[in-house]
């Protein structure tokens, strides 16, 4: 890939790679599936690349050699031009090796950038891998303990994010800025546990499943796969290979470094589990209680 500063390299127009989006909510394993992909020597899988809130932009592809510009063209770039941020530093020109690339795309960043999310829904050519958690008691607890202590994922340092941050400083800089704590954050959730309430969990239930069902019909017309969380921990290499082979792309043999930040039982991690588990019982939802991490 070549490019020098931000809005230099021509977006392609030989349509020789499949571009496709991660659609999913916060806590679903979207870290996760996007590392697993940008792990094929035939996948560039950018991170929250239109992530509005953070002051930097997350690029986080760390087998590519990609010479990024610096940050505040990036960003400049972004906020004068999203749509032509998306098709110049995202969509842009690849070597003939690859064959898809995306980025990871979380519901709410659809408010932040005007135009992208329409571009987006209008390019019918766009795949969709919709990224899902059945489990929302985990999901939610996955999201309280990340807000309690300030960390939202585990990222060891590898030799290729090492030789990657030797290339271009600006990236590790990002990186410790997106990995920052909180100075007042505890490191690990409160000793007697994190509480959610009957009512907390309803309305999260709800919103879930409304947010899902939304996108579902948004991206209707889209080329689009269901991925679940659960079936990545469980039937990995399947999810891979179906995922590849969604993206057109040869099957690898995929990796991931992250690892999982909570995987206790509800029971350690709620201080209510029992109020809580009594009132679900008999629901459909009753069997989330007894599911690991």
């Amino acid at each position: 890939m070549t490019s020098t500063s931000a809005g230099a390299r021509t977006p392609s127009t030989s349509g020789n790679y499949v571009r496709f989006i991660i659609l999913s909510g916060p806590r679903t394993g979207s870290n996760m599936l996007a590392e697993a992909l940008n792990s094929s020597p035939s996948v560039r899988c950018f991170h929250e690349v239109l992530n509005f809130v953070q002051d930097f932009i997350m690029y986080d592809v760390y087998n590519a050699d990609r010479a990024e510009g610096s940050a505040e063209d990036d960003m400049a770039f972004r906020e004068r031009d999203p749509i032509g941020f998306l098709e110049q530093r995202i969509f842009g020109e690849y070597p003939d090796g690859i064959r898809a690339v995306g980025f990871k795309y979380h519901y709410g960043q659809i408010w932040g950038l005007p135009g992208v999310f329409d571009h987006i829904v209008k390019d019918e050519s766009i795949r969709v891998v919709h990224l899902k958690r059945r489990n929302r008691l985990r999901t939610l607890l996955s999201l309280k303990a990340a807000r309690e202590t300030g960390r939202w994922m585990e990222v060891p340092m590898t030799p290729a994010r090492a030789l990657g941050a030797l290339r271009h400083p600006s990236r590790l800089v990002r990186k410790v800025a997106e990995l920052a704590r909180r100075p007042d954050a505890p490191t690990t959730v409160p000793e007697h546990g994190l509480t959610i309430s009957h009512q907390e969990l309803d309305e999260f239930i709800i919103s879930a499943e409304m947010t899902e069902s939304h996108f579902e019909e948004v991206f209707a017309q889209h080329p689009s796969m269901t991925v679940y969380y659960e079936d990545i921990l469980h039937e990995r290499d399947v999810v891979y290979e179906s995922t590849q082979s969604f993206l057109d792309v040869e099957a690898y043999s995929l990796s991931v470094t992250l690892t999982k930040q909570h995987p206790e039982p509800a029971r350690q991690l709620l201080s209510n589990f029992e109020e809580l588990h009594s009132a679900f019982k008999g629901t459909k939802y009753a069997a989330w209680f007894e599911e690991e991490g």
